[in-house]
């Protein structure tokens, strides 16, 4: 089984087009609808390297499913995989006027990108911010209620776009009243999807993280990020420690189908690789 990781792939007009993880998010037209949801502010870079993680991510399903395949029929394959597909594959939620009505999405008209009021992020009166995340019936109801306005429910359990943006203006407003952390004690015990706009640092301090051992120390107190797959039968044992280069080599030829001056000439040349 032979996996590739490239920016647009093997084949096709860009397959020699050299590019990392944010220009090919720019080229699948994520960067173009990454913008704030309040006022055109321009492209924003993403926070995370979202074309490496799910390039890697198909890399590892597509190697497992070629083993699979392998393992049924004997025959070995070479998995190509994108960066810019890998991105292209995780905007379905948005392709509806491209597909549909062949044009760019009008992104404040769109369920996901500002043109609804619970899918959305509003700044509080210490400037910072909070997010609503989920346009269920209940957690309309939740919050307009909540906040004594429930003349909004109706146009906000219906599609996205210009029905929301009356209410979207008055959360505006109404967040910006009151600091993140009023409104925290106000979300609390309520049935609604939200969060404050954390930090990286708030996020790896949290007692969630450490509940789950998403963050944890080696024996000289060195941080790792912990696993985000738990197997109930067989958790995950943390290991730090590297192999050092070359280290499994040897081993690996020796399970190869070749002949004694094969493996030798391999390890030689590697060997002068290692050097390198």
């Amino acid at each position: 089984i032979y996996c590739s990781i490239s920016a647009f792939g093997q084949t096709g007009p860009w397959r020699d087009k050299p590019a990392h993880d944010t220009a090919t998010v720019a080229a699948a037209g994520i960067l173009d609808l990454t913008r704030s949801p309040e006022g055109d502010t321009g492209p924003a870079i993403i926070g995370v390297p979202i074309a490496d993680m799910l390039s890697s991510y198909l890399a590892l399903s597509g190697i497992l499913m070629a083993l699979l395949r392998r393992q049924t029929t004997g025959r070995g394959d070479f998995v190509d995989i994108s960066m810019f597909e890998s991105v292209l594959a995780a905007s379905p939620n948005i392709l509806g006027p491209v597909f549909g009505g062949n044009q760019a999405p009008e992104r404040l008209k769109e369920r996901t990108h500002g043109g609804n009021a619970m899918l959305n992020v509003y700044e509080t009166a210490d400037h910072q911010h909070i997010a609503l995340g989920g346009g269920e019936h209940k957690f309309v109801e939740a919050l307009f209620n909540g906040l004594g306005h429930p003349e909004f429910i109706a146009a906000v359990t219906g599609p996205a776009g210009e029905g929301h943006w009356a209410a979207i203006e008055y959360l505006r407003s109404a967040f910006r009243a009151h600091s993140r952390a009023e409104w925290e004690s106000w979300f609390e015990g309520r049935d609604i999807c939200w969060s404050p706009i954390l930090t990286l640092k708030e996020t790896w301090e949290s007692e969630h993280v450490q509940a789950r051992v998403m963050r944890w120390q080696d024996e000289d107190g060195n941080d790792h990020v912990g696993t985000p797959i738990k197997f109930a039968a067989e958790p995950a044992q943390m290991n730090p420690t590297l192999p050092a280069v070359g280290q499994n080599t040897a081993d690996i030829v020796a399970k190869l189908d070749l002949t004694p001056r094969q493996r030798e000439a391999i390890l030689e040349s590697l060997e002068d690789m290692y050097v390198q």
